[in-house]
């Protein structure tokens, strides 16, 4: 393996040789029968799901695409032990099952700022800060407003799954009781993945199945069980993974019972990505404020930007956003299984709207095309001379799957923010109208 700088090692995943992790693990505070003595009297909000595959979903806000996946997850009152007794009750009702004595029982899973689960487990941490060291090595790293570093702790029982996803925060991950697998994969592989849209309360998360992938919904996920891993790595207790921002990891419970911390830092990466989404888009705006303007008219106007955005990005636009509605939008408005089993379809009215809208609006389009056209080329350009700036050279993949999730995250945000949002309007037939 190449020696990495110490500006790459920020860019590629790599397993940490931590004496701190050895520490934390050996010390056997953090083995469950002391975690229940010291949190014999806290209770936690565990997640209960028939299924293993757990993510975090946005149920809060009311403009994002409808999600019709029943995860049939809930959240339980319990206290540690019970939560322990419960995983392992689970982990006996399946070895049950395959000898035909039990049925299937459930999943448990839980994640928690470990100050906030109860303050007396800190004492068990000392030095977590030298953690971000081994994300920033001797390059600095500009605080975040957003993210501050902190400490969690994640449990589950054996089989319990964390969806792939990616996070814009760098990650350190250590494994303190019990076994976990997870396997990496870089920011160019968001297409085989089938990421939910930006739009979607599951955004960043893979909508597959991994275990069961449907083939006929997500076709490029290949019979395999996916694209091939950057990085597979079987973690035992003291051991320690670093996954940089942007890099899709799909974790597994491997034993009765598992227990690991993490540490989410700032990113320049991040930093780098978000400076094309707040780059100031004025026209796009007003239009987005004048409600004379009609949905074609503003479609015409996207249309014009979404074409410069990505020609000065070096992707060609007709493919790059077909890929995109295939992979990420195609499949919500299908029936089949996804990652919690089956899923009811969004359903949507037709196009001929916003098809004879964009018609009459292109001849309305030219006394402002030039300023539209300006102005995304002015955001890819940012977009590239950021990321290129801040990932060193001859990593060539990174850099180019990194840009292509800002720059589908910029037509969802432009689109969102221009024509709206909602199952009749965010369709696969509407997107095409980008590049009709």
């Amino acid at each position: 393996m190449a020696v990495l700088t110490s500006t790459r090692r920020q860019f590629l995943p790599r397993i940490l040789n931590l004496p701190i992790a050895r520490k934390w693990a050996r010390s056997g505070k953090w083995d469950p029968s002391s975690l229940c003595a010291t949190l014999h009297d806290v209770r936690i909000q565990a997640k209960r799901s028939k299924h293993r595959f757990f993510m975090y979903a946005d149920s809060f806000s009311s403009v994002l695409l409808p999600d019709t996946q029943a995860s049939e997850m809930e959240m339980v009152d319990f206290t540690l032990t019970e939560m322990i007794q419960a995983c392992r009750s689970h982990e006996s009702s399946q070895k049950g099952e395959k000898e035909g004595r039990a049925e299937r029982g459930s999943y448990y899973y839980y994640t928690h700022p470990v100050k906030k689960v109860d303050g007396s487990l800190m004492e068990h941490l000392e030095g977590w800060q030298s953690l971000q060291e081994e994300v920033s090595g001797d390059v600095y790293i500009p605080p975040s407003p957003d993210i501050s570093p902190y400490i969690s702790m994640w449990m589950g029982g054996k089989g319990v799954i964390t969806q792939a996803h990616y996070d814009v925060a760098s990650n350190v991950f250590v494994q303190v009781y019990g076994t976990k697998t997870i396997c990496l994969y870089p920011p160019s592989s968001h297409l085989d993945l089938y990421l939910y849209p930006d739009a979607h309360p599951r955004a960043r998360k893979s909508q597959v199945n991994f275990s069961n992938p449907d083939l006929k919904l997500f076709p490029r996920f290949g019979p395999r069980g996916g694209p091939e891993p950057f990085l597979e790595v079987h973690l035992q207790p003291g051991d320690a993974i670093y996954i940089p921002s942007f890099w899709f990891h799909h974790v597994e419970a491997t034993s009765d019972f598992s227990i690991s911390l993490n540490v989410f830092s700032p990113s320049l990466l991040r930093q780098a990505v978000n400076s094309s989404f707040q780059h100031p888009s004025p026209l796009l705006r007003q239009w987005c404020l004048n409600h004379n303007k009609g949905v074609g008219e503003k479609i015409a106007g996207l249309r014009v930007m979404v074409r410069e955005l990505l020609h000065t990005l070096g992707l060609e636009p007709e493919s790059f956003v077909e890929d995109i509605i295939r992979t990420r939008f195609h499949p919500l408005y299908q029936t089949g299984t996804t990652v919690h089993g089956h899923r009811d379809p969004l359903t949507s009215s037709a196009s001929s709207e916003f098809e004879k809208d964009l018609k009459a609006a292109d001849a309305l389009l030219l006394e402002e095309e030039n300023a539209l056209v300006e102005n995304a080329r002015e955001i890819a350009g940012l977009l590239d001379e950021r990321v290129r700036a801040v990932v060193p050279e001859g990593d060539s993949e990174h850099v180019s799957g990194v840009i292509q999730l800002g720059a589908a995250h910029l037509i969802e945000l432009w689109w969102v923010s221009g024509v709206g949002l909602g199952a009749n309007t965010m369709t696969t037939s509407n997107l095409r109208l980008l590049c009709a």
